[in-house]
């Protein structure tokens, strides 16, 4: 009876594409594993080393639970090589340069286990981001509460200001540290998306006193093509809470930062 049961329980899993004992195995692994959540800020996860920037802006949130500083600009990941089973990475990397983070992705191909570490990465998705701001401004209702806290009436702003919120806050009119006044209208309908997300974050300084502003854009095209240089192999578009790392498909743990706008790329050492 057990074996009938066994049988029919992986040819259900082979039926819905998935292995069992496959599963299993993973299961098994993680109390041995080293994981690691870079960027944690107000999260905990049992089994999960958190590293975060220790800053005056995430201090409130950094005092709830235990973590290890670290600087994604100026500092190496503190393991050791093929040491990681699997690294979390969920909207970090659209607060930096594009130098640190070609210098994160070689960090995380170094320190990931390499019978199959996984990195796994979540931020705004730049491309569906400008296209959805090309229909108009129905998808941006959500972003509302934050133009009115800062003063701004959100029945004047424009899909562009919305887009330009997710990819350069510096720049947003009205609202940012760079006296900016213009609202890229032009810039919008006459360069093509890549053009222009470059246009929009091409000279905008890192601050140390606004870390929470975004500074820099990511589509899958982009960040494939540095996850590559950085020698990862196997890299593909993820989807909300379908991780191929068993632990990191609980959605109620991962992937809970704006889904409705996120882009969701692994990378397998």
């Amino acid at each position: 009876m057990k074996k009938i049961i066994k049988n029919s329980i992986n040819g259900i899993g082979n039926i819905l594409g998935f292995d069992i004992m496959l599963l299993r195995k993973q299961k098994a692994q993680f109390c041995n594993e080293v994981r690691v959540n870079i960027g944690a800020g107000d999260w905990e996860r049992s089994g999960w080393i958190n590293l975060d920037y220790p800053n005056e802006n995430y201090a409130k949130v950094q005092k709830k639970h235990p973590f290890i500083a670290y600087d994604i600009r100026n500092d190496k990941l503190p393991f050791e090589d093929s040491s990681i089973g699997a690294a979390y990475c969920s909207h970090v990397i659209e607060h930096i340069e594009d130098t640190y983070v070609k210098t994160l992705f070689e960090e995380c191909y170094r320190a990931l286990n390499s019978g199959g570490g996984v990195l796994r990465i979540a931020c705004p998705d730049a491309e569906f981001l400008y296209n959805v701001s090309k229909i108009g401004k129905g998808f941006w209702e959500w972003r509302r509460p934050w133009f009115e806290a800062r003063g701004l009436s959100f029945d004047t702003i424009n899909p562009v200001e919305c887009l330009t919120r997710e990819i350069a806050t510096p720049k947003v009119r009205g609202a940012g540290w760079m006296e900016c006044k213009e609202n890229y209208e032009k810039e919008f309908l006459t360069m093509s998306m890549n053009e222009f997300l470059q246009f929009m974050c091409k000279d905008i300084p890192y601050n140390s006193k606004h870390t929470n502003d975004h500074i820099n854009y990511w589509t899958f095209d982009k960040m494939a093509e540095y996850l590559r240089q950085a020698g990862f192999k196997k890299v593909i578009r993820s989807k909300y809470g379908a991780s191929s790392y068993y632990e990191m498909q609980n959605r109620a743990a991962f992937d809970t930062t704006h889904p409705e706008m996120s882009l969701y790329v692994e990378a397998v050492k």
